[in-house]
This record gives C-alpha cells, structure tokens and sequence, in this order.
C-alpha cells in the first residue's frame, strides 16, 4: 500500500480507493527549478487538515486555497468591483479610483484590481462614475476548475466558462499568500 492508493482485502473482493489524481503541467514553471503540478477540481483534492499541516510560511499556519476559499475571494472582487450608481452611473459610495482601489486590499493585489477599475470607471470633476456595460468574463462557482501550484506562495486557479456574450472564454486568477491569500493576477483568454 502507498500513501496516495490503498487496497483492502475483505473476503473474496477487493475494495480499490482511488488516488486523485495529479497531472504534470508541460509548459515552462515560474520556478524552472520545479515543475508545477495541476490539480483538476470537482471538489476539493486535500483535506483542510492535510494542507494545514504541509503549508506554514514564517511560522504561522497558511490557510489552504481550497474551493470556499477561492468562491469567496471571486465574490469579493466581482461585489467591490460592480457599486451602486444612481440613475446617472455616478457611484454613491466613492468619489475616485483611488478610494475604490483601496477597499480591494483585503482580498486582492492593487495590480489586479487596478486594470478592471481603469477599465469600469470614469473620474470626473463631480465624482467616480461607472461605465454602464457587461461585468467582465468570471469566475463561476461550482463550476470544474484546476489549480496549478507555481511554488509554495503562488497558485494559478484556471476555469474555462460559456456564456451568451462572451461565449467560451478562459479566465486564469493567480493567487499569492501574503500574510493570506489575496488574488494578485487575472488573465482572459
């Protein structure tokens, strides 16, 4: 019996649980040193005790990136990211980028944050306004999605999505543990 796949004698059967499994990624690591590992998600691959006793960074315990974990930080940006305008598209809540941007910092990086609100908003001289159009491609939950470890404080969660406007499209989210993990890059594909 190994660590990953066990087998168990019960009479005349054999009862076989099946490893999850772990697929080698082909394309170059951020870390060449060592090759990344994609984890392919219908639920989570580790159990929340499993990862906190392999992941500790400074001497305190790294919360595992697990699927709630992920669902959360998602909602978070997309709820920061689309505010409450008035009949005008005048955000109610901040007066520019700048102010907007800084509610992010609990569950993302300004970089990411940064190229969606330039992107969504207008600063004039009577406030922050909102350009009225679609949300951009997102994460959905529930939905499959893998994870790629790019080293012990970088992980890249891929999703592959269809909808009426966008169609199919990709949305790749890396996350950095910094203390937590925050979401610090977003690509569109």
């Amino acid at each position: 019996m190994t660590k990953n796949s066990a087998a168990v004698k019960w009479g005349k059967s054999i009862f076989v649980t099946v490893p999850f499994v772990l697929f080698m990624q082909t394309t170059p690591s951020l870390n060449a040193e060592q090759p990344n590992i994609v984890q392919m998600h219908q639920k989570s691959a580790t159990s929340a005790v499993e990862d906190k006793q392999t992941s500790t960074e400074f001497g305190k315990e790294k919360m595992p990136l697990d699927k709630a974990l992920i669902e959360k930080r998602t909602d978070q940006f997309m709820n920061q990211l689309v505010q409450e305008v008035d009949r005008n598209y005048k955000v109610e809540k901040y007066d520019s980028k700048q102010a907007l941007l800084k509610d992010f910092k609990p569950f993302a990086k300004q970089q990411a944050a940064e190229k969606y609100v330039d992107y969504f908003y207008q600063e004039k001289q009577s406030g922050l306004y909102i350009l009225p159009t679609e949300t951009p491609p997102w994460f959905v939950n529930g939905e499959a999605y893998d994870t790629i470890n790019i080293d012990e404080t970088h992980k890249q969660v891929i999703q592959t999505n269809t909808n009426e406007i966008y169609g199919e499209y990709t949305i790749a989210i890396t996350f950095e543990f910094d203390g937590k993990w925050l979401i610090k890059e977003i690509d569109h594909k």
